[in-house]
């Protein structure tokens, strides 16, 4: 009877050991709660960019309409591809107001023959956009050696200078220009004078020299200002 006693004794002690041991491992809960964890810290990153985003979207300006998506397409006064002309000129004044003044523009000098009649003595110059004021610089010179006459229109007093834009008109005499009579280069034909308009209107304006000659030259040279 010993033996059976012993050995059921031995067996509760194993079970009991065995019971204890396993008390002794960690609980198995712990691995999902970690996971979660590390999985919701994983996912902080996305959370803190798309806060981010947000907040970027507040603040980000809205695109100007006026303002070419390509402004390199631009060409100032006409549509073009991804620029209308609208937003063409939009841009080259923004561009402008970002450069500071204009500086001075000098236009290609105009020159006009007198002849004999006094017609067809005239030319056309188109003034800048923006021009506060345009100074003229006007010489009256013989074209070379040998005779030259110079009269005022119809053969009276002195040479005119006249310039003619969509809604202006403004003629200037050239004192001292007329009879100006004489042979080159014993006596050369050199007179200088100075004019100046404000606030001319932009676009096409016509220059006109009244009088008749031969072998004078009126030449005309025009100064963009954009400052006052």
């Amino acid at each position: 009877m010993r033996r059976p006693t012993l050995l059921a004794l031995s067996l509760g002690a194993v079970l009991l050991l065995a019971g204890c041991a396993s008390k002794g491992e960690p609980a198995p809960e712990n691995g999902p709660e970690t996971t979660a964890a590390t999985n919701e810290s994983a996912s902080a990153p996305v959370n803190a960019t798309a806060g981010t985003n947000a907040t970027a979207n507040q603040t980000a300006p809205a695109k100007d309409p006026s303002m070419p998506d390509d402004p390199s397409s631009c060409m100032r006064g006409m549509d073009m591809p991804g620029c209308t002309a609208a937003q063409a000129e939009a841009y080259a004044k923004a561009q402008e107001a970002n450069a500071g003044p204009r500086p001075d523009q000098a236009l290609t000098p105009v020159k006009i023959a007198l002849n004999l009649q006094g017609t067809d003595q005239k030319a056309t110059v188109a003034l800048d956009e923006g021009t506060m004021t345009l100074f003229a610089t006007v010489y009256v010179n013989d074209t070379g050696q040998g005779p030259y006459l110079a009269l005022g229109p119809g053969g009276q007093g002195d040479v005119t200078l006249q310039m003619k834009g969509a809604n202006t008109t403004k003629t200037f005499t050239l004192a001292g220009s007329g009879s100006s009579v004489g042979v080159d280069p014993a006596a050369p034909l050199a007179k200088k004078y100075t004019a100046a308009l404000e606030m001319p209107e932009s676009g096409a304006w016509t220059i006109t020299v009244g009088g008749q000659g031969q072998a004078v030259q009126v030449e005309v040279d025009l100064l963009e200002r954009f400052v006052m």
